[in-house]
Parts: structure tokens; sequence; C-alpha cells
């Protein structure tokens, strides 16, 4: 059974400063809360004003988040690019056997995303923590 996803307005969310005030909630999108993939859809929208398509999958789905990425890489509306910029979605490695968690670069140094515990943040790309496990840095062809 799927979940329920918490489609909250993201009205009030019209900066990225505005972003980093909310709070993680798995499959979420919007003021109640988000998930990595609802933080990269907002975070892509402020930035570059383009709607990103909505997977539909819960933040702790790793083998489906897995699939889908993989899907999106081969067959998907994304372009393989040399590294970061504004708007640039980052595919990183943040489970042990799967690329499973997605966020986005504000510019060519940080980028935004949301986890569990840290809810939405902005880092350093190339922060020991993260600089390794990228995978991969993809702009939307569509």
């Amino acid at each position: 059974m799927e979940e329920k996803v918490h489609r909250k307005s993201n009205a009030d969310i019209k900066s990225i400063d505005d972003l980093t005030k909310i709070p993680f909630a798995d499959r979420g999108r919007g003021n109640g809360g988000v998930d990595c993939w609802g933080c990269t859809m907002i975070a892509h929208k402020i930035l570059t004003n383009k709607e990103l398509p909505d997977f539909n999958v819960g933040a702790f789905n790793v083998g489906k988040i897995f699939a889908i990425i993989n899907h999106q890489d081969e067959f998907g509306d994304w372009e393989r690019v040399g590294g970061p910029s504004r708007g640039v979605i980052l595919i990183i490695k943040n489970h042990p056997k799967f690329v499973n968690h997605t966020g986005v670069c504000i510019d060519d140094k940080h980028f935004i995303h949301s986890i569990e515990k840290a809810n939405t943040v902005i880092e350093k790309i190339d922060h020991p923590l993260w600089k390794n496990r990228i995978h991969g840095y993809y702009k939307y062809t569509r």
C-alpha cells in the first residue's frame, strides 16, 4: 500500500532561504515538510523556474529510488553534465549499496537537500561527507 504524499501548499516557499525552514517529512512536497525529492522539486523550481516530475516514492524505499534513478538516467529527460552549477541536480549514494538521494546545486560550491536527521539544509559540495558520494550531476531537459 502506498503511503500518503504530504501535498501541503508550497505557495509560501519563494526562496531557498524559505525552503531551509521546512522540516523533513517522508513523501513531503510542501510547507508541512519535504523529503529529498520534494526539496529537489521545490528548489529546482525556485532556481530554474522549471517543474520536475514527481516520482511518488517514499524516502525510505531505497530499492525503488535506485530503480527510478537508473531508469531516468538511461531513458528520462536528463542530461548528465560535468559538474555543479545553479539548478543542477546531484545524485548521491547515501546508502551502502544504492544511489538513492538527491539535492540541487544552488551555485558551483553549495547544494540544498533534505535528510531525516538534519531537515532541509545547505551544504558544501566538497564537504568530506558528500564529495565522494556524489554519483553525478544532471540537468532536466524537458
